[in-house]
């Protein structure tokens, strides 16, 4: 599984997608045009969509796309579970728009090497031509410079040989400078350092003009350097949903997406999505000659010039009815409030605004109106029972001295508001609606083991990496379009201690773990330990819920199966924040914290306070999840 963790000096996975060299496209394309592989465009006396048209151009004489997928990764960097997918269903896409594709998958160093030399300095010679480039796969930050990570580079602490087997983004530069195509346009889904290209936020572009047709090299990211860039499929299928036409990232209605409109809408639908955590970065190479004009695919056919005439009246105003009736038919049959939501937001007067607003009420989840501690809801049928834990303050780490070093120094942690937290570890049945419902990828945890021939349904899910339990949070928040999230390290001792001080969430009675949770040796007293605990105790995960809750009513707190939260890993709390919050910056992000020990734990290791990590790309039989969400201010 790919943690797609993302910091200023290490964001090694990411999926990058670069579309590099697609000239520039206005999109008042003649059919004969796509046949042919290019694109002949109308040029407007001026930048109003409505102006007159001048001229009827070829912007393009073909049109030609490099598609790469990195997942297969070794040693030092994990697999990744969409780059390859992601890659073919991108290249299925541009074909649809008349592009030439070279889909090229699992790259060795010198591989990658040649495929980028023979689209930039051999097909990129063209200057009739628009170059497209999508790469999907890791990629490493390090002092400010990018890079992207063939399947076979060393890990970075190698720094010598990594940097003669990986490629920089300063490389990539040389490249498409060397290209005489029309236009270049690089989207990376991943964090990126931005040495080769300004950055910025544009407005919506103008209508096709003269201006379009001059010479420009672009770039579009899934996030910026620091962030995590999820590997669960999401910027592909916005970026594809975008190319169709299926959204509005039209901005300015014309019929035309260009680089600019499709980077503005990445930004703002990325953002939304990931409750801020991704936020996408736009932009032209920093060179005077390559930062002029603008890429452009056509999403729409323009009205006949002159003509005067919006589509069919739907009832929304003038010009917008042909991508009313898009969105509305791409989201017609969905069960989702927020896309029914997304809808009334674009077109609140429009022809289907009423069933809009009927399907939103039906589909959305139940208000939770002034939440009260203990209360316990569900956002949807298949989603975790949540319970609400109030705000308060505790002393976070070792209290009796006597703990390991990095439980230490005893800090004082403030969480101000009240949160829901998972009443339950994350269940086989749920994950399972998410493998379903094509949010997640079952093949990793079946193929390190599955639920072990446990039994699946109420246990716990196991076999799941950081990076799945990740990719299962993504789903949930599309699914409900709320701030479904992991636990921060200090929002789990809060809600495990549930109030108290002593060594577990009930006190300091190691022999009254086994009424509170499934581990091995629950008691020092083996005899009483068999007469009195689960008979499954200790040696395999049992149904949630099959021991007491503590006094927030969380099941599970100790035992069954160890939790992934949000932290990178620190050897101690020297700096840790006291507000509650994750601590991602500084410590080793490859390493992710876990909590509340498993089945096979020992009572030491099932102390409140305990710590642990495993790699992020780490599956085993005694490794789950808790989640916890954001409510509604």
């Amino acid at each position: 599984m790919d943690l797609r963790k993302t910091q200023e000096k290490d964001c090694w996975p990411f999926v990058l997608i670069a579309i590099l060299t697609l000239s520039l496209v206005p999109i008042g394309v003649l059919a004969a045009a796509t046949a042919a592989r290019g694109l002949t465009v109308e040029l407007r006396v001026n930048e109003d969509k409505d102006a007159p048209v001048s001229s009827a151009v070829q912007l393009y004489g073909a049109s030609y796309a490099l598609v790469i997928g990195n997942d297969a990764y070794g040693g030092a960097w994990p697999r990744l579970s969409n780059a390859v997918k992601d890659a073919q269903l991108v290249a299925k896409a541009l074909e649809a728009k008349g592009f030439s594709v070279s889909l090229k998958t699992n790259l060795k160093h010198r591989d990658m090497v040649d495929a980028f030399e023979n689209f930039f300095l051999e097909t990129g010679q063209d200057p009739t031509a628009r170059l497209f480039l999508w790469y999907a796969g890791h990629g490493h930050s390090e002092g400010g410079e990018g890079f992207l990570v063939p399947i076979d580079a060393p890990d970075t602490d190698a720094s010598g040989a990594f940097l003669r087997r990986s490629l920089s983004l300063r490389r990539m530069g040389e490249y498409v400078r060397g290209a005489k195509a029309l236009h270049i346009f690089s989207v990376f889904d991943s964090c990126f350092s931005g040495t080769i290209f300004n950055v910025g936020r544009a407005k919506p572009p103008p209508a096709i003009t003269r201006a379009t047709t001059r010479p420009v090299v672009q770039f579009l990211t899934s996030g910026d350097a620091g962030q995590e860039v999820s590997d669960d499929g999401t910027f592909r299928k916005l970026f594809i949903r975008a190319l169709n036409g299926q959204v509005r990232a039209d901005a300015n209605g014309d019929g035309y997406l260009a680089a600019s409109e499709l980077g503005l809408y990445m930004a703002d639908a990325i953002t939304n999505y990931s409750n801020g955590g991704q936020t996408p970065r736009n932009g032209k190479l920093n060179d005077p000659d390559l930062d002029q004009g603008d890429f452009v695919f056509q999403v729409a056919t323009p009205p006949v010039t002159g003509a005067g005439v919006p589509p069919a009246s739907t009832g929304a105003s003038a010009g917008s009815g042909s991508a009313e009736i898009v969105f509305w038919q791409s989201i017609m049959d969905s069960k989702r409030a927020s896309d029914f939501e997304a809808y009334l937001q674009q077109f609140p007067k429009g022809a289907f605004a009423a069933l809009a607003r009927s399907r939103a009420a039906a589909f959305g989840p139940p208000k939770v109106a002034a939440p009260r501690p203990g209360d316990v809801f569900k956002d949807c049928d298949d989603c975790p029972e949540m319970v609400i834990v109030p705000a308060g303050r505790f002393h976070m780490g070792d209290l009796s001295g006597d703990g390991d070093n990095d439980e230490k120094p005893v800090h004082t942690v403030e969480i101000s508001a009240a949160f829901a937290v998972g009443k339950f570890e994350v269940t086989w049945s749920e994950w399972n609606a998410c493998v379903h419902d094509g949010g997640c990828d079952a093949s990793g945890p079946e193929a390190d083991g599955g639920d072990e021939g446990w039994g699946g349904s109420r246990r716990p899910v196991i076999n799941v990496n950081w990076d799945d339990a990740k990719v299962y949070v993504a789903w949930l928040r599309r699914r409900t379009g709320l701030d479904y999230r992991l636990l921060s390290e200090a929002e789990w001792e809060y809600v495990a201690r549930a109030g108290g001080n002593g060594t577990y969430s009930f006190g300091d009675d190691e022999s009254a773990l086994c009424q509170h949770g499934n581990g091995a040796d629950m008691s020092t007293d083996l005899d009483w330990r068999n007469k009195n605990c689960n008979d499954a105790s200790g040696k395999r995960t049992v149904q949630v819920g099959s021991f007491q809750p503590n006094a927030f009513g969380l099941y599970d707190v100790h035992g069954n199966v160890w939790e992934w939260v949000e932290d990178c890993w620190h050897d101690g709390y020297q700096g840790a924040p006291t507000d509650g919050s994750a601590w991602k910056s500084g410590g080793d992000c490859r390493k992710r914290v876990l909590r509340g020990g498993s089945w096979g734990s020992r009572p030491w290791a099932l102390r409140t306070v305990l710590r642990n990590w495993n790699g992020i790309g780490k599956r085993k039989h005694n490794l789950g999840f808790r989640l916890a969400r954001t409510l509604s201010r």
